[in-house]
């Protein structure tokens, strides 16, 4: 089980994720103003990781995915057992559900209920075996 990590990692994450968004050629200004501390706009890296998850319009998303990069993805990181803690089971299930439709598969095995037989982590370990 990884160690779990606060939410100051996850600013340091983020960052991270922002630094290879840029290499890319994308940057995402105003979520970055969201998780870091001393910006303008800041609410913490929880809440912007939520606030990008409801996102529908989420110009990022839609970058990383044309580029087959969507490992670099908010998304993504909500998935990884060392943030569970960190994410509420709704959440994850909108994390799941934005990869399974942007990358155009059915459900990924997720029923719309949101019931599931597994745990999450278990779900995303067996898919990304696939």
């Amino acid at each position: 089980m990884p160690t779990p990590r606060n939410e100051a990692d996850l600013e340091r994450a983020l960052l991270f994720l922002c630094r290879q968004w840029e290499l890319l050629g994308y940057r995402a200004e105003d979520f970055y103003q969201l998780f870091m501390p001393g910006g303008d706009s800041y609410k913490g890296g929880v809440a912007a990781v939520q606030a990008g998850l409801r996102d529908s319009e989420a110009d990022g998303f839609e970058f990383l995915k044309d580029r087959g990069k969507l490992g670099l993805s908010v998304e993504q990181l909500v998935l990884r057992p060392t943030w569970a803690h960190l994410f509420t089971e709704g959440d994850r299930l909108l994390a799941r559900r934005k990869l399974s439709r942007r990358r155009g598969q059915k459900s990924l095995g997720i029923p719309e209920d949101g019931h599931r037989t597994r745990s999450p982590e278990a779900f995303v370990t067996q898919k990304l075996r696939q």
